[in-house]
């Protein structure tokens, strides 16, 4: 991750923040005229109560007025949510993590117990040399395997869906 990279992806990030901001702005706004509505229907029904004029239906708007207020105001939190921060030392953070890992796929028990999972899922890579583009890599194996690999949940789903589940992965 050059530094100029991730200068890149932290401005194009802020940008989409101050789109997704704009929209949520006029999400609060919208979400708070329905609240003052809400509110002046109760105060109304309020009133009818404090003066002996509430029938049934009364009761009825009231409790409908409260319930949407109280879902109003749960959308209006959950507008409210903290906004994401990148890190101005990103890069440094990656390195990091990427060194960590490195370090971690190092340890010969890691690499071996690795090495006889992967040995039974894949029965051959292929790697050629494409002039403009570099190399691609062409993985054979048990491709429901490797999926099954990165979610225990999901593994159940995978194979349900095995005779239509397939991979392209490209540059």
């Amino acid at each position: 991750m050059t530094p100029e990279a991730v200068e890149r992806f932290r401005n194009q990030f802020i940008a989409q923040v101050g789109e997704t901001r704009k929209v949520r702005d006029s999400e609060r706004a919208a979400i708070r005229r329905a609240l003052a509505k809400e509110e002046k229907a109760i105060e109304g029904a309020l009133r009818a109560v404090r003066d002996d004029a509430a029938t049934k239906s009364i009761y009825e708007m009231l409790s409908a007025a409260e319930k949407k207020k109280e879902e109003l105001e749960a959308d209006l939190e959950s507008l409210d949510a903290p906004a994401f921060v990148i890190p101005e030392d990103l890069a440094a953070l990656y390195r990091t993590q990427v060194d960590a890992l490195a370090e971690m796929l190092s340890d010969p028990e890691v690499v071996h117990r690795a090495s006889e999972i992967l040995g039974e899922l894949i029965n051959r890579i292929v790697i050629r040399h494409d002039e403009p583009g570099g190399h691609t890599a062409q993985i054979d194996g048990k491709l429901l395997g490797l999926l099954s690999l990165t979610d225990k949940q999901k593994a159940a789903s995978y194979r349900d869906a095995a005779s239509s589940l397939k991979l392209v992965a490209g540059a």
